[in-house]
């Protein structure tokens, strides 16, 4: 009689394994989320030092705390940096806001202030992109008025910069510049010339001033009131009280077709 022996292959018990591991793995990772779904992320790593810096001018570092001491909710892992940001970059004098989180407890503020660069409207100022802001107290520092429609601040500032750099060729600045809804252009001069380019060609009207500035009306300034380049192919100028007008309209016949 021939006994043969069975022999059991160890790969029978695969499957079995493979299941009981898969069960373990599945409760170490159900064990972990309850743990993970335990913290409070609102005590974990609490942030305890909040520090600005930039460069200072208008800005204070106690200016950017009071803006978002209130608002640092949560530890590091919670705190809103984009709120954060938002927050600060609500004061008038801040530009930009950087806000970061700095292992292990602290928040790192870094701003770029906004520079004034001409007043706008007596109740606002721009920067020297023509943005408007507004702080609570303006200080005018022999900074240019610009004045012109709400929605075109920008506008104005470009327009202000391309004349400004004009007459500053013949040592001439303006102190007050305005676009009025008809989209005409008046400036003042810080020596007190008025001048009305007016709203068509304004650009050539200007090149004319100047040529007739550089040939003559350089030597009467401190007599004139105001100039009207609004004539095809002159202009008017009106005196001050007091002034030898006769004489000067004599001098300046000859320049008035320029």
């Amino acid at each position: 009689m021939t006994i043969k022996a069975i022999r059991h292959d160890q790969t029978d018990n695969a499957p079995s394994n493979i299941k009981k591991r898969f069960i373990g793995i599945v409760v170490v990772v159900l064990v972990f989320i309850m743990l993970f779904l335990q913290i409070n992320f609102n005590t974990l790593l609490p942030i305890k030092k909040i520090r600005a810096q930039g460069e200072f001018i208008k800005v204070t570092e106690k200016m950017i705390l009071d803006a978002i001491t209130n608002d640092v909710h949560g530890g590091y892992l919670k705190v809103n940096v984009h709120h954060l940001k938002t927050e600060i970059e609500q004061l008038p004098w801040v530009k930009i806001a950087a806000v970061r989180r700095v292992w292990p407890d602290s928040i790192v503020v870094t701003i770029k202030e906004q520079k004034a660069y001409a007043i706008w409207k007596s109740n606002a100022l721009l920067n020297e992109l023509g943005e408007k802001f507004e702080p609570k107290l303006i200080e005018t520092n022999n900074l240019p008025f610009l004045n012109g429609p709400d929605n075109l601040n920008i506008k104005v500032m470009n327009e202000y910069k391309a004349i400004e750099a004009q007459l500053n060729t013949v040592g001439l600045t303006v102190s007050e510049f305005h676009l009025d809804a008809r989209r005409a252009v008046n400036i003042k001069l810080t020596n007190s010339i008025q001048i009305s380019l007016g709203r068509k060609q304004y650009q050539l009207r200007l090149k004319r001033f100047i040529t007739a500035f550089k040939l003559s009306l350089r030597k009467h300034a401190k007599n004139i009131k105001y100039v009207d380049m609004r004539y095809t192919n002159g202009f008017s100028i009106k005196w001050k009280e007091n002034t030898q007008a006769a004489k000067a309209e004599n001098v300046l016949r000859g320049v008035l077709d320029v």
